[in-house]
C-alpha cells in the first residue's frame, strides 16, 4: 500500500509540472507570459488557460518576433502521449516543438488533459479519439475550437491557412478527429507516427463523411508499434498503417488502389499505379512516397514511409522538419480546400491561379526540390473573365459542399459532425 501511494504521488508531482492549474472558475481566460527555454534570440510564449468542461486546459503561443499586426498562418502542435517530465513551455521550446517552424508562422503548442482511471489521475497525457475516452466529460475537439477562438481574438491570423501537426497520439488526433470534425478551421494536417482506430467517430460514417484537407502522413518503417492492424488491450481495434493512409486518401476523394480483407487491413497495390509511388534518398535515408492524385478539390494527400526510422524520427530531424515546412508552404500556394464561405479571398485567388503551385517533393541530399503543378487559369487570361470564373467556381463549390456534406453545427459547410456523435477510439501508436 505504501509503495502504491509513493508511485501515485510521484505521478502527481510529474504531472503537476506539465498540466496547467489555477484556471478561473468563471471561465474567463488567464493570460501569462512564459519564458522560452534556450531560445536565441530571447523569445516569450504566452499561455492561454481556461476552464473547459470543469478541467483546466491551456495552449502556449510563441510570441511573434515582429509586428503582431501582420496576419500569419498558424500551426497548432499536438504532442504524443505519456508522462511528461518537463514543463510544457520547455517542450514547446525545442526542435520538436515550435522551433520546427519559421517566424512567419504563429505556433501554438496545445496541451492535452491528463488521463483518469478509477476517478484518480494517472499523470498520463494524451489525446482522445472519442469524447470522454481518457477523462470524464472531456471533448478535445471542442477545446481546440475554444482555444482557436482565444488565439484569434489576440493575434492577427491568416484564417485560410490554419494548420495542425501531431506526433503519435497527436497524429491520431489531427488526422482522425480534426480532419473530419474541424475541417472548417484546419485546411491542412500533417502527422508523424500514429494511426486511425475503429472506435473513432468517423468510422461508422466513413462511406458518407468526406473532407477537403491537405494531408501529409509520415510513418517510420522501424516503428515498434508495427505496421499491420492489431487489437490493443486498452483501446481496442486499430487500422494498419497503409489502411490508415488509404482511408485518408478516400476521405478526400483521391485516387488510390488498395486491397485487403477488411477496411482495417487494406494495403497499397502499386501495379496499376492509380497512385504515384517513388523512392528517394535523403542523406542516406530511403523514403518511399505515395501521392494520391485526383483528389476532390485538387488537395495534396500523401503518405511517406521513412524506411529506416523508428517512432521518433531521430535520425532525420533536419530533413523531416524541412519537409513539414515545405508541405505547409506549398499548401499556402494552393487554392484547394479554402472554405466556400471565405469569399473575401477571391482577389488572392486571382493571383494564385495565374502561377504554378509548388508542393513538397523529397530528393537526394539534404535539400528539397518542389514539384510544380499548374493550377486552373494559368496563362494570359482576361481579368474580367477570370473574375467571373472565380465567382462561378465559388458559387458552384458552395452549392456542392452544402448539398453533399452533412452539416451539424457551426457556420462552415465542411463541419461534418456534432459533439453528440462521438464514439470510442485509441491513441497508443
Amino acid at each position: 500500500m505504501l509503495a502504491t501511494f509513493i508511485v501515485f504521488l510521484s505521478f502527481r508531482l510529474v504531472s503537476g509540472v506539465f498540466f496547467p492549474t489555477g484556471c478561473q472558475q468563471n471561465g474567463s481566460i488567464t493570460v501569462s507570459n512564459r519564458r522560452c527555454y534556450n531560445c536565441r534570440p530571447h523569445r516569450l510564449f504566452v499561455e492561454l488557460k481556461f476552464l473547459h468542461r470543469g478541467r483546466c486546459r491551456a495552449g502556449l503561443v510563441r510570441v511573434p518576433a515582429h509586428s503582431e499586426d501582420k496576419a500569419r498562418p498558424v500551426v497548432y502542435m499536438f504532442h504524443g502521449s505519456g508522462r511528461k517530465k518537463a514543463p510544457a513551455v520547455k517542450l514547446a521550446s525545442t526542435r520538436k516543438g515550435c522551433q520546427r517552424w519559421s517566424d512567419k508562422y504563429l505556433c501554438v503548442y496545445v496541451l492535452s488533459d491528463e488521463e483518469f482511471k478509477g476517478g484518480q489521475s494517472t499523470g498520463i497525457a494524451g489525446w482522445e479519439t472519442h469524447d470522454g475516452e481518457r477523462t470524464p466529460n472531456r471533448s478535445d475537439v471542442l477545446f481546440v475550437r475554444q482555444l482557436h477562438k482565444a488565439v484569434a481574438d489576440r493575434w492577427a491570423l491568416n484564417h485560410t491557412n490554419i494548420f495542425a501537426f501531431g506526433h503519435s497520439s497527436g497524429a491520431t488526433f489531427v488526422m482522425g478527429r480534426l480532419m473530419f470534425e474541424a475541417n472548417d478551421i484546419f485546411r491542412a494536417v500533417a502527422a508523424s507516427a500514429g494511426r486511425l482506430w475503429q472506435r473513432m467517430p468517423f468510422y461508422q460514417n466513413r462511406t458518407e463523411w468526406r473532407s477537403c484537407c491537405h494531408v501529409m502522413y509520415n510513418y517510420g518503417g522501424a516503428d515498434h508499434h508495427g505496421w499491420g492492424p492489431a487489437v490493443h488491450g486498452k483501446w481496442g481495434q486499430n487500422y494498419g498503417i497503409e489502411a490508415s493512409g488509404v482511408r485518408l486518401a478516400r476521405a478526400n476523394g483521391c485516387r488510390v488502389l488498395a486491397t485487403g480483407a477488411t477496411e482495417l487491413s487494406q494495403t497499397f497495390q502499386d501495379a496499376a499505379l492509380k497512385h504515384v509511388v517513388r523512392t528517394v534518398d535523403l542523406n542516406g535515408h530511403p523514403v518511399k512516397r505515395y501521392v494520391f492524385p485526383n483528389c476532390s478539390a485538387g488537395q495534396l494527400v500523401s503518405f511517406l514511409e521513412w524506411t529506416d526510422q523508428s517512432h521518433y524520427f531521430r535520425g532525420v530531424a533536419d530533413e523531416f522538419n524541412a519537409n513539414l515546412m515545405s508541405f505547409f508552404d506549398g499548401v499556402q500556394r494552393s487554392p484547394a480546400c479554402i472554405s466556400a464561405l471565405n469569399l473575401t479571398v477571391a482577389p488572392k485567388l486571382l493571383k494564385l491561379w495565374s502561377r504554378p503551385v509548388e508542393f513538397f517533393e523529397p530528393t537526394s541530399g539534404s535539400e528539397l526540390s518542389r514539384a510544380s503543378s499548374s493550377v486552373a487559369g494559368r496563362g494570359v487570361v482576361c481579368g474580367v473573365a477570370l473574375s467571373v470564373l472565380v465567382a462561378a467556381v465559388a458559387f458552384v463549390r458552395s452549392s456542392r459542399l452544402r448539398r453533399d456534406y452533412t452539416v451539424a453545427g457551426g457556420t462552415n459547410s465542411l463541419l461534418l459532425i456534432s459533439e453528440a456523435q462521438g464514439e470510442q477510439g485509441d491513441l497508443a501508436a
